[in-house]
């Protein structure tokens, strides 16, 4: 019996990292549910023994199922990457963690310069980090949503392009922004 409640509460956990991938979120809980998706359908794998066990036949099946389900969303993902090339739609990102806004502001602009990407974040964004840097990312990055912490808490988003529905989630130790980029076309 426990490893009937056990099968069926993997599977469940392993449906929503399904949903979670499948499903646009904005709110703080989608945001991170969609972040762990991947990790939440590796429970399809033990779920399925467990109610392969438990069920027989019928509870392999339907393990089975999740696990496909599972697999087909990251697939589509690996193969992609792997299959396409560049393109005109392509987005490019950089990310960098500066160090508690002790990193050297020359070094990253150099690196921006040099990759050009259409985004980047930045985390233990000071306050005088984002000051030096901004005016000098303007011209390549536009656009920002930022809130830069003291003590290195603080995050940054600079875009090529336009940003929308900008949001702070609260409830981290460290600021957690998020953002939609709108691409042209």
């Amino acid at each position: 019996m426990v490893s009937a409640s056990v099968a069926v509460l993997l599977l469940v956990v392993a449906v929503t990292g399904v949903v979670a991938h499948l499903f646009d979120g904005r709110g703080q809980q989608r945001a991170v549910a969609a972040a762990l998706a991947h990790v939440l359908m590796l429970a399809a794998v033990p779920g399925t023994v467990l109610a392969g066990v438990a069920f027989g036949g019928w509870g392999l099946a339907a393990g089975s199922a999740v696990s496909a389900a599972a697999v087909a969303t990251q697939f589509r993902l690996r193969y992609r990457r792997v299959a396409s090339r560049p393109s005109d739609s392509d987005l490019t990102v950089l990310h960098a963690n500066i160090w508690l806004g002790q990193a050297d502001p020359d070094a990253l602009i150099a690196l921006v310069e040099h990759h050009r990407p259409d985004v980047l974040t930045l985390v233990e964004l000071t306050p005088e980090a984002d000051a030096s840097l901004r005016p000098r990312l303007s011209e390549l990055l536009p656009h920002a949503h930022v809130s830069a912490g003291p003590g290195g808490n603080g995050t940054g988003i600079y875009s090529r392009f336009p940003l929308v529905d900008e949001q702070r989630h609260d409830g981290f130790v460290t600021e957690l922004l998020s953002a939609r980029v709108q691409m042209p076309g």
